[in-house]
């Protein structure tokens, strides 16, 4: 069994947020010790249902079962509490093979208004640039992105987001 700490549903949609896939993702994401692993589940609910639906709607409530039945093991209830919206941008790195991605406007657009009744709207005026794959190391071509300020660190855009929103800034 796999103890899950954090659940999300995932969604694609064009860089506007204008049209939705028909697809959408459960994931479970948990630790152990200093691996990260993800669980991901395909659900029967469309990206444009997800895009216009109230976090409050029972049908949300089947996620975390579909996630158990899938071996995930659940320590505790989880509600959906609120939406995290960002542009993405993917490269990879031709000599690596690295893969880039470069999440902008991250924010949060709605929550749920039964656990978050005065919530406005938000973006963070950050954006990340996450490097996936095998090599901890930044490769060589993009040594600039150093010399420009960037820094190598961890970036939760949950965190930050729900630190913001619980007011922990």
């Amino acid at each position: 069994m796999i103890i899950s700490k954090k659940i999300r549903l995932r969604w694609y949609s064009d860089i506007e947020h204008r049209q939705h896939g028909p697809l959408s993702f459960a994931e479970a994401k948990f630790k152990i010790g200093y691996k990260r692993k993800k669980v991901r589940v395909k659900t029967d609910l469309s990206g444009a249902w997800l895009s216009n639906v109230g976090l409050e709607n029972a049908k949300l409530q089947e996620i975390p079962q579909l996630l158990e039945s899938k071996g995930v093991a659940l320590n505790q209830c989880y509600f959906p509490v609120y939406l995290i919206r960002y542009k993405r941008h993917r490269f990879i790195e031709p000599r690596s093979g690295l893969r880039i991605c470069y999440d902008s406007d991250i924010s949060v657009p709605r929550v749920n208004n039964v656990m978050l009744p005065k919530h406005n709207p938000f973006t963070i005026h950050t954006s990340v640039f996450e490097f996936k794959g095998n090599s901890n190391e930044i490769p060589y071509p993009l040594h600039p992105l150093l010399q420009m300020g960037f820094k190598k660190t961890s970036f939760s855009k949950y965190g930050v987001c729900h630190e913001k929103l619980m007011g922990i800034e």
